[in-house]
């Protein structure tokens, strides 16, 4: 990845991953990267980076599965994945192990706002709002249905 000056469009310099970067997500103080990990001492087949927006530093690079879907807001970093029940919704916070819910339908791309995580359906045309509760990271966010269908 590389850190470009918008005000300038000069580069500012670049940051080296030991993973393929396919999906990117920010909350402001973080840049989160999320795809297949290039680690050979990684178990997963993904990875997830947090890079310091204000320095560009590699904070912390955590396994995962290999996401289709990224997203940064509520408190936590979002990551659908594939599983063999269909699909899987982790979540990363500060401060907390990763946590996740399996099961899911296949979810792919994510988005944060209005105090839910949304999910888009990878097999069809509906949306999901997930209604995270005090704690981002508990097992008790649910999958609480369609908010839209066609």
């Amino acid at each position: 990845m590389v850190r470009i000056d918008a005000a300038t469009n000069r580069l500012l310099g670049t940051i080296r991953l030991d993973m393929q970067a396919e999906r990117v997500a920010t909350d402001g103080g973080a840049i989160w990267v999320g795809g297949r990990s290039t680690d050979p001492g990684f178990e997963t087949a993904g990875a997830v980076a947090r890079i310091d927006a204000a320095t560009g530093h590699v904070r912390e690079i955590v396994q995962s599965g290999l996401p289709t879907g990224l997203a940064a807001g509520v408190g936590a970093v979002w990551i659908t994945e594939r599983d063999a029940g269909g699909g899987a919704l982790e979540c990363i916070a500060p401060d907390a192990s990763p946590a996740g819910m399996t099961g899911l339908p296949a979810l792919g791309e994510l988005a944060v706002g209005g105090g839910a995580i949304w999910a888009a359906d990878r097999h069809g045309s509906l949306v999901y709002r997930l209604e995270p509760d005090r704690f981002p990271c508990s097992a008790a966010s649910v999958l609480t249905g369609p908010a839209a269908t066609p």
